[in-house]
């Protein structure tokens, strides 16, 4: 009997039964407001859904070598990155090409190792800055294109899903990104969830897109989360990452063997919490955390690895060839072991047939998993 991968199911999560607007509330009380806020719209990943992925990315690495890889961390990747502005008739959610700008100077900057981070007074806390890393990752403005709909403001709304839906066009390399009001400070879909079943990365998930509430560019007066750090969040799971807090205090938590297992989500900036028995420090200054701004100003090597694997794999972003790089250099996935799992899974007819229900079909594969 085969031993049975969870990659197809990685893919037919975001077809069948996993749609884009349903998440865990991962909340806190804002007492200044007296209003639950929602950190951001996010559901956390299944058991299989992490295997497929580690199944994914290590052979992926295995396929470029660690020198290569080494290599890819000195070189660049750039990212278009594609703004679609949702305002009201009365101007409300309009953001100023400065207002981008700022917040794409914010992004590169984090992504970059370049911290602003205010060390003093920072919710009622105070740090000593660490150490940041450098990532490949560049981000260049491709467009900016403002919508006037009422409706569609609302990133929330049916209306406004349809109309993301409409406007993302591009390839799983291009980073769509809305801006409008949310109950949410942001939203984005995994990098894993992007590709179709073919793999080919030139047709991308038609939700594939990041949102982020217009308050929470840098200035947009957002309490707490006006300094621009969701995006970069936001743009971290976009690039593959899990919380840091993920898993609580299990062994493999977010996946990233240098970020310390969290018990849960830590608010405001808890300079030396610990929150698991193995009396490791908590990630509170990571970007991948639920911080506030002024307390996020970093990502891990780990990290970094793990954004440039999923990437390169599941949206076909390379870096530019440079002299540390050459033109020989294997760096673009063949997909062969995908595709070989893919045969196993038709030769034990665990895809269904054209008449076969969506729901049915789920259910065999879960009965074939002892689920």
């Amino acid at each position: 009997m085969k031993v049975f991968s969870f990659t197809a199911l990685l893919l037919l999560q975001k077809h069948l039964v996993f749609p884009f607007n349903i998440f865990d509330s991962n909340q806190y009380q804002d007492h200044e407001y007296g209003r639950i806020v929602h950190k951001d719209k996010y559901q956390e990943p299944e058991e299989w859904e992490k295997m497929a992925i580690t199944e994914d990315i290590n052979n992926y690495r295995q396929e470029i070598g660690d020198e290569t890889l080494a290599m890819i961390q000195t070189s660049t990747i750039t990212v278009n990155v594609y703004f679609h502005v949702m305002h009201k008739a009365d101007g409300s959610g309009n953001l100023s090409d400065h207002d981008i700008a700022q917040q794409m100077d914010v992004l590169n900057e984090a992504f970059s190792g370049i911290s602003k981070c205010q060390t003093l007074a920072c919710s009622g806390s105070s740090f000593e800055h660490g150490d940041t890393i450098n990532t490949p990752f560049h981000f260049e403005l491709a467009e900016i294109n403002r919508i006037e709909d009422n409706k569609g403001f609302n990133l929330d709304s049916s209306e406004s899903n349809g109309l993301q839906k409409s406007l993302r066009k591009g390839s799983c390399a291009d980073m769509y990104v809305f801006t409008g009001k949310s109950e949410y400070l942001g939203a984005a879909m995994y990098a894993s969830k992007c590709p179709p079943f073919n793999f080919d990365l030139n047709n991308p998930n038609d939700q594939d897109s990041i949102l982020i509430d217009h308050r929470t560019v840098p200035g947009g007066g957002h309490v707490k989360y006006d300094q621009g750090k969701t995006l970069v969040h936001e743009v971290g799971h976009w690039l593959g990452l899990f919380h840091t807090f993920e898993g609580g205090c299990s062994v493999d938590g977010d996946s990233v063997p240098d970020t310390p297992p969290e018990e849960s989500p830590a608010f405001g900036c808890q300079v030396g919490r610990k929150s698991c028995s193995n009396n490791e420090i908590d990630s509170v200054h990571n970007f991948m955390s639920y911080s506030d701004d002024c307390c996020m100003y970093h990502f891990t090597p780990g990290q970094t690895e793990r954004m440039i694997l999923q990437a390169g794999y599941y949206r076909g972003l390379m870096p530019e060839l440079n002299e540390t790089l050459s033109p020989s250099s294997s760096i673009t996935p063949s997909h062969s072991s995908f595709n070989a799992r893919i045969k196993d899974y038709e030769d034990d007819n665990l895809f269904p047939s054209l008449f076969d229900s969506a729901e049915n079909f789920f259910q065999s594969v879960m009965n074939r998993l002892n689920f």
